[in-house]
This record gives structure tokens, sequence and C-alpha cells, in this order.
């Protein structure tokens, strides 16, 4: 399994500590130029140095798509190169912006919530249910935002696995 991660799920699973995760999970985790140019990895933000370690460690790698897609009204450039990425390793990818996700879903390219990696850690035996819902609240505490429904079905779906 292949994902490519857009710039919000890197922020904030990185600041909830879950990036400690990312290497055990199995998985090839991606990111583009276009997303590494939006989150200033040379200003003082608390998540970069990690982020920068991960690109150094080769837990994450960071490619540039080779085919360019139109940006629409509600995305921006990090979200097309996500998208157009994925579509070219035929990956999922990962952004929790709901008309990036729709774009890239009319494009038939699938997608996920940054959610995803913590189900997997999960699913895999790597975290408790307990440990999921703490990183859940974690990344809100750092300045994830997502709509209450979707708060209670990430919880809902953390207690099903």
């Amino acid at each position: 399994m292949k994902l490519v991660l857009d710039a919000t799920p890197l922020i904030y699973l990185v600041r909830a500590g879950y990036y400690k995760y990312f290497s055990q999970l199995g998985i090839k985790l991606l990111t583009t130029k276009e997303v590494i140019k939006e989150l200033k990895l040379d200003e003082a933000y608390p998540e970069n140095q990690i982020i920068a370690r991960l690109i150094e460690d080769n837990v994450l790698e960071v490619h540039n798509p080779e085919k360019t897609l139109k940006v629409i009204h509600g995305t921006h450039k990090g979200e097309v190169s996500v998208i157009a990425l994925a579509m070219e390793k035929n990956a999922i990818a990962v952004m929790d912006d709901r008309i990036g996700r729709l774009y890239a879903k009319g494009l038939g390219i699938d997608t996920a919530h940054s959610t995803f990696l913590i189900f997997l850690a999960l699913k895999k035996g790597l975290i408790s249910k307990q440990k999921a819902k703490e990183f859940v609240d974690l990344m809100v505490d750092a300045g994830w935002r997502c709509d209450v429904e979707t708060y209670k079905n990430v919880l809902r779906l953390i207690e099903s696995i």
C-alpha cells in the first residue's frame, strides 16, 4: 500500500506524536515537493525538524508528480500535487479537505482521512483503542479541525476495530 500525504495529515500526525509509528506500518509514505514547500521546513514550526528527519531517514519519500493537474476553486497547489502523485503511483491520497477529496474521487483516486493512519496502526495491533483515541485528541489539541460528526464517527470506527 502507498499513501501520498498532504500537509495537514503530516502536520497534525507529527504534532500528535504519531509519526513514531510511520515506519512500523509496513506501507510506503510519500508526499510532494509542493507540500514540502508549503510546510516551509526552514521555518521554526514545531513539526518541521521531525518531518525533515522523516525525509532524511527515508520514512517519507518526496516526489514531484510528472503530470500537473488544474487547481480548482477550493483547492491549492499542494493538494493538487498530492492527487497527481497518487494517480501516478496508484496510491491513496491522504487529505482532510473535503473539496480536495471530492476532486480526487472525481478522477478515480482513492482518498483517506488523516485518521486512516491511526486506524492502520490499530488494525495491526501497534496501538490500543485507547491510544488511538488519545492520538485523535492530541491532533485536535494541536489545532487539527474536524466537525463534531466526523469526530464522533472516528471514535465509533476506533471502537469497531
